[in-house]
C-alpha cells in the first residue's frame, strides 16, 4: 500500500464513512474512489486508535466491505 500512504490525509480529512468500534476506541474512516487499479477494492479504509490524550493510525488497506461489529457516526450526505 506504499503508493497510496500520501491518500491517507484524504480519507481522514474528507471520508465517505466513519464507523466506531465499541469498546476499544478505534474509528474507521471509509472513503470511495482514492484508489483505482487492478489491485485496489472499493474503498480506502483507515483505521484510528484513540488513547488518551492522542489517536494513532493502526493501518491502512483497499477493501470491499463494511466493518462488522462496528456501528456508524458519520456519513457524507450527497450534495445536489
Amino acid at each position: 500500500m506504499d503508493p497510496y500512504l500520501s491518500r491517507t490525509c484524504e480519507v481522514l480529512s474528507s471520508p465517505d464513512l466513519v464507523f466506531s468500534r465499541p469498546g476499544n476506541n478505534t474509528h474507521i474512516y471509509y472513503k470511495s474512489g482514492v484508489c483505482s487499479d487492478e489491485y485496489t477494492s472499493s474503498y480506502f479504509v483507515v483505521y484510528v486508535r484513540y488513547n488518551g490524550a492522542g489517536r494513532a493510525i493502526e493501518t491502512a488497506y483497499s477493501t470491499a466491505y463494511l466493518p462488522v461489529n462496528a456501528f456508524i457516526i458519520y456519513q457524507r450526505t450527497n450534495q445536489a
